[in-house]
């Protein structure tokens, strides 16, 4: 009985073999003549970077060599075009001009190929920050830039490029980060990390606008300082817009008050800034963060006058300098501009 049980398996497996093997070549003539890039599909690359002047210094030149273009060299030198080198001899990728601050490797574009991407300086007198980018593969350049609007720049995070577009003047807001991406043939910045928060800031003058400032430089892989800015409207509310992170400073400031700073603070998705009450803190007349005899001294200038020369001492905005207006100052009088950790409930 057992010998005619292995008869009979042997004889399933080798019809089974019979019907298999039509498809096994088929399948290995489909594979066989796949392009070869679509094996960087199971294995993206990573973003990575070479160098940064921001972070750290590099010397005067580097040499680089990648997987995805056997034998070729890259080369860069300080204030110089980055080069490559090949079987073809050395040629010039002409991008950025020749002051490159920064070259980061991503693949943009999802080909399986990594871009050349920086952080450049450009003009004389007024230099901008843009961001270019070259396509080895395809040999094509693109470019993000807005002269005297707006700055940009290059981090890594979690294994990927972000880019991050600030305001070209003082306080250098925020206005986008995201994951930098070529998108028919476009360079642009996608899945922003932002967020609108809402906030309060209670002042005894709401018409006179307060300015909130959000910034940290541990919540975002970046070597500089980041910044996001808002101001209140006429009830004292305001909407930020700025990711989720941690380290971060909150400080509320308004001219004629003290300002208000939380240190360590913590922004967490979807919710909504702290209510910050500006009214014990009013009567720093003259901006130097403590309320002290020389404000009393310019309010009593012009008491129970129209404000000439000293307007924040109209604390309420009534149009004249009153009673009310000292009480207030005397209320906070020798505060200081006020700092506190932040403590998450």
């Amino acid at each position: 009985m057992n010998n005619i049980l292995k008869v009979l398996v042997s004889t399933l497996i080798a019809i089974m073999l019979l019907h298999l093997t039509p498809f096994l070549e088929i399948v290995s003539a489909i594979d066989s003549s796949l392009p070869k890039t679509l094996i960087f599909a199971s294995q993206p690359f990573k973003a990575r970077m070479w160098f940064d002047l921001a972070i750290e210094n590099p010397g005067q030149s580097l040499e680089l060599e990648l997987d995805e273009f056997p034998d070729t060299v890259f080369r860069w030198t300080r204030f110089q075009f980055l080069t490559s080198t090949d079987a073809d001899g050395e040629k010039v990728l002409s991008y950025g001009w020749n002051n490159i601050q920064s070259i980061y490797l991503a693949d943009l574009n999802g080909d399986g190929f990594p871009e050349f991407c920086s952080t450049t300086l450009w003009g004389s007198g007024y230099i901008d920050e843009r961001i270019c980018v070259y396509d080895y593969a395809t040999k094509k350049t693109y470019q993000l830039s807005d002269r005297t609007n707006y700055n940009f720049s290059l981090f890594i995070k979690n294994e990927g490029l972000f880019a991050m577009q600030k305001a070209a003047i003082r306080p250098f807001s925020v206005v986008k980060i995201g994951n930098l991406a070529i998108i028919d043939n476009e360079l642009v910045i996608i899945n922003s990390e932002q967020q609108k928060h809402k906030g309060t800031a209670h002042s005894l003058d709401p018409f006179r606008p307060a300015t909130i400032t959000l910034s940290s430089s541990d919540s975002i892989q970046i070597s500089s300082t980041t910044t996001f800015t808002a101001t209140t409207t006429s009830d004292g509310t305001y909407t930020l817009d700025a990711p989720a992170g941690t380290g971060y400073t909150l400080a509320v400031s308004k001219p004629g008050y003290l300002s208000y700073t939380i240190e360590n603070f913590i922004l967490k998705e979807g919710e909504d800034l702290p209510t910050i009450d500006l009214k014990s803190l009013a009567g720093d007349i003259n901006g130097d963060g403590v309320i002290n005899a020389e404000d009393l001294t310019y309010m009593l200038s012009e008491f129970n006058k129209k404000p000439v020369n000293w307007k924040y001492a109209d604390i309420t905005d009534s149009g004249i300098i009153n009673a009310v207006d000292l009480t207030y100052l005397l209320a906070g009088f020798n505060k200081r501009n006020v700092v506190v950790q932040w403590i998450e409930e």
